[in-house]
Protein backbone atom coordinates (compact mmCIF):
# COMPACT_ATOMS: atom_id res chain seq x y z
CA UNK A 1 0.00 0.00 0.00
CA UNK A 2 3.05 2.69 0.99
CA UNK A 3 3.88 1.82 -2.39
CA UNK A 4 0.55 2.66 -4.06
CA UNK A 5 0.49 5.75 -2.35
CA UNK A 6 3.71 6.98 -3.13
CA UNK A 7 2.87 6.28 -6.80
CA UNK A 8 -0.15 8.47 -6.22
CA UNK A 9 1.88 10.78 -4.25
CA UNK A 10 4.05 11.43 -7.27
CA UNK A 11 1.11 11.72 -10.19
CA UNK A 12 -0.32 14.66 -8.38
CA UNK A 13 3.16 16.14 -8.34
CA UNK A 14 3.88 15.79 -11.42
CA UNK A 15 0.18 17.41 -12.51
CA UNK A 16 1.10 20.39 -10.08
CA UNK A 17 4.20 20.75 -11.83
CA UNK A 18 2.99 20.62 -15.29
CA UNK A 19 0.06 23.18 -14.41
CA UNK A 20 2.06 25.27 -13.16
CA UNK A 21 4.80 24.88 -16.09
CA UNK A 22 1.57 25.71 -18.00
CA UNK A 23 0.59 28.34 -16.24
CA UNK A 24 3.74 29.94 -16.24
CA UNK A 25 4.86 29.40 -19.71
CA UNK A 26 0.81 31.39 -20.35
CA UNK A 27 2.26 34.39 -18.47
CA UNK A 28 5.60 34.80 -20.44
CA UNK A 29 3.91 34.03 -23.90
CA UNK A 30 1.03 37.18 -22.69
CA UNK A 31 3.84 39.33 -22.09
CA UNK A 32 5.53 38.60 -25.36
CA UNK A 33 2.46 39.30 -27.31
CA UNK A 34 2.19 42.39 -25.54
CA UNK A 35 6.09 43.61 -26.45
CA UNK A 36 5.04 42.68 -30.31
CA UNK A 37 2.33 45.03 -30.18
CA UNK A 38 4.92 47.71 -29.47
CA UNK A 39 7.91 46.42 -31.62
CA UNK A 40 5.26 46.31 -34.38
CA UNK A 41 3.79 49.72 -33.88
CA UNK A 42 7.58 51.75 -33.69
CA UNK A 43 8.74 49.60 -36.46
CA UNK A 44 5.43 50.33 -38.63
CA UNK A 45 5.17 46.84 -39.02
CA UNK A 46 1.41 45.48 -40.56
CA UNK A 47 2.56 42.01 -40.25
CA UNK A 48 4.51 41.82 -36.87
CA UNK A 49 0.68 43.97 -35.44
CA UNK A 50 -1.37 41.70 -36.82
CA UNK A 51 0.94 38.61 -35.48
CA UNK A 52 -0.39 39.42 -31.97
CA UNK A 53 -4.25 39.69 -32.45
CA UNK A 54 -6.85 36.93 -33.37
CA UNK A 55 -8.30 38.25 -37.04
CA UNK A 56 -11.79 38.54 -35.12
CA UNK A 57 -10.39 40.77 -32.40
CA UNK A 58 -12.26 44.11 -31.72
CA UNK A 59 -10.20 47.49 -30.73
CA UNK A 60 -11.35 50.24 -28.67
CA UNK A 61 -9.48 53.38 -28.97
CA UNK A 62 -12.47 56.16 -27.53
CA UNK A 63 -12.68 59.05 -30.43
CA UNK A 64 -9.48 57.49 -32.43
CA UNK A 65 -11.00 54.04 -33.07
CA UNK A 66 -13.90 51.52 -31.76
CA UNK A 67 -14.09 48.60 -34.41
CA UNK A 68 -12.50 45.46 -35.65
CA UNK A 69 -9.09 44.40 -36.36
CA UNK A 70 -8.53 44.75 -39.76
CA UNK A 71 -9.82 48.91 -39.35
CA UNK A 72 -7.68 49.69 -36.98
CA UNK A 73 -4.51 48.24 -38.22
CA UNK A 74 -4.90 49.85 -41.64
CA UNK A 75 -5.53 53.60 -39.47
CA UNK A 76 -3.01 52.42 -37.17
CA UNK A 77 -0.02 52.02 -39.38
CA UNK A 78 -1.54 55.31 -41.64
CA UNK A 79 -0.93 57.00 -38.56
CA UNK A 80 1.78 56.18 -37.41
CA UNK A 81 3.45 56.45 -40.63
CA UNK A 82 2.94 59.98 -40.59
CA UNK A 83 5.63 60.47 -37.44
CA UNK A 84 9.04 59.46 -36.58
CA UNK A 85 11.20 58.01 -33.51
CA UNK A 86 8.20 56.20 -31.97
CA UNK A 87 9.05 54.49 -28.74
CA UNK A 88 6.58 52.59 -26.37
CA UNK A 89 7.29 51.20 -23.31
CA UNK A 90 5.14 48.69 -21.47
CA UNK A 91 5.53 48.15 -17.65
CA UNK A 92 3.18 47.00 -15.00
CA UNK A 93 1.97 44.30 -16.74
CA UNK A 94 -0.66 42.96 -14.30
CA UNK A 95 -2.19 39.53 -16.03
CA UNK A 96 -5.27 37.12 -14.50
CA UNK A 97 -4.89 34.14 -16.34
CA UNK A 98 -8.39 31.44 -16.37
CA UNK A 99 -8.22 28.53 -18.35
CA UNK A 100 -7.79 29.49 -22.12
CA UNK A 101 -8.42 33.27 -21.54
CA UNK A 102 -6.61 35.62 -19.98
CA UNK A 103 -6.67 39.65 -19.24
CA UNK A 104 -4.21 41.87 -18.62
CA UNK A 105 -3.25 45.92 -18.01
CA UNK A 106 -0.36 47.08 -18.90
CA UNK A 107 1.05 51.05 -17.90
CA UNK A 108 2.57 52.64 -21.61
CA UNK A 109 4.99 55.40 -21.59
CA UNK A 110 4.73 56.73 -25.49
CA UNK A 111 7.20 58.92 -27.72
CA UNK A 112 5.68 60.20 -30.90
CA UNK A 113 7.44 62.90 -32.91
CA UNK A 114 4.34 64.18 -34.51
CA UNK A 115 3.57 67.14 -37.08
CA UNK A 116 1.66 69.35 -34.98
CA UNK A 117 0.41 72.83 -36.37
CA UNK A 118 3.42 73.62 -39.16
CA UNK A 119 5.86 72.14 -36.41
CA UNK A 120 7.17 68.88 -35.16
CA UNK A 121 6.43 68.36 -31.06
CA UNK A 122 7.43 65.65 -29.12
CA UNK A 123 4.18 63.84 -28.29
CA UNK A 124 4.97 62.14 -24.86
CA UNK A 125 2.02 59.70 -23.08
CA UNK A 126 0.85 57.70 -19.96
CA UNK A 127 -1.79 55.41 -21.38
CA UNK A 128 -2.94 52.10 -20.39
CA UNK A 129 -3.86 48.72 -22.40
CA UNK A 130 -7.03 46.77 -21.04
CA UNK A 131 -6.73 43.42 -23.11
CA UNK A 132 -8.49 40.55 -23.57
CA UNK A 133 -6.88 37.29 -24.43
CA UNK A 134 -7.41 34.10 -25.97
CA UNK A 135 -5.59 30.74 -26.49
CA UNK A 136 -6.34 29.24 -29.75
CA UNK A 137 -4.53 26.19 -31.00
CA UNK A 138 -1.64 26.99 -28.01
CA UNK A 139 -1.38 30.19 -29.02
CA UNK A 140 -2.25 33.17 -26.60
CA UNK A 141 -3.64 36.81 -28.91
CA UNK A 142 -5.48 39.35 -27.85
CA UNK A 143 -9.14 39.31 -29.02
CA UNK A 144 -9.95 42.77 -27.28
CA UNK A 145 -8.28 45.38 -26.42
CA UNK A 146 -9.19 49.03 -25.15
CA UNK A 147 -6.34 51.50 -25.10
CA UNK A 148 -7.07 54.53 -21.81
CA UNK A 149 -4.74 57.54 -21.68
CA UNK A 150 -4.24 59.13 -18.00
CA UNK A 151 -1.69 61.78 -18.85
CA UNK A 152 0.07 63.16 -22.16
CA UNK A 153 2.83 65.71 -22.90
CA UNK A 154 3.32 68.18 -25.75
CA UNK A 155 6.67 69.25 -25.65
CA UNK A 156 9.12 71.30 -28.01
CA UNK A 157 11.60 68.53 -30.08
CA UNK A 158 15.20 69.04 -30.24
CA UNK A 159 17.10 66.34 -32.30
CA UNK A 160 20.39 67.83 -31.52
CA UNK A 161 21.51 65.21 -29.12
CA UNK A 162 19.91 62.61 -31.45
CA UNK A 163 21.48 64.45 -34.93
CA UNK A 164 24.86 64.20 -32.83
CA UNK A 165 24.82 60.54 -31.16
CA UNK A 166 27.98 58.56 -32.35
CA UNK A 167 25.51 55.68 -32.28
CA UNK A 168 23.81 53.94 -34.95
CA UNK A 169 20.74 55.45 -35.75
CA UNK A 170 17.56 53.41 -35.39
CA UNK A 171 14.81 52.95 -38.04
CA UNK A 172 11.35 53.84 -38.22
CA UNK A 173 10.33 50.86 -40.47
CA UNK A 174 12.41 47.17 -41.35
CA UNK A 175 15.77 49.43 -42.16
CA UNK A 176 16.17 49.12 -38.07
CA UNK A 177 19.11 47.07 -37.21
CA UNK A 178 16.74 45.00 -34.98
CA UNK A 179 15.46 43.27 -38.14
CA UNK A 180 19.22 41.90 -38.72
CA UNK A 181 19.05 40.58 -35.03
CA UNK A 182 15.62 39.34 -34.48
CA UNK A 183 13.65 37.21 -36.89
Amino acid sequence: MAETDRLDQLERNLEAALREVDRLGSLEAIRTCLYRTCRAIDRVDENLLRSAFHPDATIHYGKIYDGDLNGWVVSAIKHQATQSQRQHMIGNIYIELNGDEAVAESYELDRHKTPMNGEVRDLVLGARTLDRFVRRNGEWRIVQRTKVMDWGRNIVGDDAVYQNSPLRKGGDDRSDPSYELLS
